[in-house]
């Protein structure tokens, strides 16, 4: 936002350019900077998929993205189920043979299924609904959705990823 928005009496970018400047301020404090740690699993082998897949079964709650390239096919879906370990896992041309590809989407709707863990997405309609229509996966309770709920809090705001994770977190833009 260019900061003249803060002159023209627009209270919603007063309250992004406010939250900036704190964010800046507190960052400001440490001669250093710090950056989130996180253990990404980026381009996991097979075997890894399977042994992270089951134990993000296992977890109480599990925050999931789904990536769509075009033609409506799944390249991506990234799983974060600790809050310093995620792993992003390719579907489609992830380089898997036939049988791996359906182990690993057999394994991706047991998880979708589980009735303990929570699944946690953003635009979790779009999500679920792409699963169930082109994957026949259907997503069980429960199931939250950040971007709803930052929509029932704040329906003003813009609810869009990126500015979620501005506001509230130390995560710098993918």
């Amino acid at each position: 936002l260019h900061p003249s928005t803060m002159q023209y009496g627009n209270t919603i970018n007063r309250w992004y350019q406010t939250n900036d400047l704190k964010h800046a301020k507190r960052k400001s404090l440490s001669q250093t900077l710090i950056k989130p740690t996180h253990d990404i699993h980026y381009r996991p082998t097979f075997a890894e998929c399977l042994s992270l897949l089951k134990e993000i079964s296992q977890a109480d709650e599990c925050a999931m993205d789904i990536e769509v390239m075009p033609g409506f096919q799944v390249s991506m879906i990234s799983y974060s189920w600790h809050d310093k370990e995620s792993v992003s896992i390719p579907y489609g041309k992830g380089g898997w043979t036939l049988e791996e590809e359906a182990m690993l989407w057999h394994h991706t709707a047991v998880l979708m299924a589980s009735p303990t863990v929570v699944k946690i997405f953003h635009n979790g309609i779009f999500d679920t609904q792409f699963l169930l229509q082109n994957h026949a996966i259907h997503v069980a309770p429960p199931v939250d959705d950040t971007m709803v709920q930052y929509a029932v809090m704040y329906p003003e705001f813009r609810k869009g990823l990126a500015v979620l994770s501005s506001l509230y977190t130390d995560q710098s833009f993918w």
